[in-house]
């Protein structure tokens, strides 16, 4: 919600360790008209899309498209930076209490990273797909049912929590 910032109050909320320089902050404000086109619904509210009203596929698209598959990225990016690391490491990296052999070399090393890596790409090309699915519906004019959207939404998830599940 774009104020100025004379407007409003920096909380001191943002504790969240290695998340501060991500630049976000609560703010309050008071007695400032804030039009209606500027906000967006309470929680408990179901989201509907607010930018429905301009033209184009792209603000047609429902919510799940937008804030699920938009944060699935970052996740993703950091999974795949971490399978990344672990390969660089694994050249180079002889396990504590063994001799010569490289960590890269160990076959439970390589079964692991693999699958890791088909985890992640599946729950990208999952992540995708439903997104073509949707913009390809709200593209021919029809809305998107509840399964589609539920299923944007599965998909924006699966790889994280389904490589996570693995180690737990």
């Amino acid at each position: 919600m774009p104020v100025a910032r004379r407007s409003g109050d920096r909380a001191g909320s943002w504790d969240v360790t290695g998340l501060r320089g991500a630049g976000s902050n609560d703010w309050t404000v008071e007695d400032v008209f804030l039009p209606e086109r500027r906000t967006m619904p309470q929680l408990g509210i179901p989201l509907e899309n607010q930018w429905a009203r301009w033209p184009g596929v792209t603000y047609r698209l429902p919510v799940q498209c937008w804030v699920g598959p938009h944060h699935s990225a970052v996740i993703t990016g950091v999974a795949c930076a971490g399978i990344d690391a672990l390969i660089e490491l694994a050249g180079g990296k002889t396990p504590r209490g063994r001799t010569g052999a490289l960590l890269c070399e160990n076959p439970q090393v390589q079964d692991a990273v693999g699958r890791a890596d088909a985890i992640l790409n599946a729950g990208r090309a999952y992540r995708s797909a439903m997104i073509v699915e949707l913009w390809n519906t709200v593209a021919s004019g029809p809305e998107t049912t509840l399964e589609q959207r539920a299923r944007c939404r599965l998909a924006a998830v699966y790889a994280p929590t389904a490589r996570a599940r693995r180690w737990i």
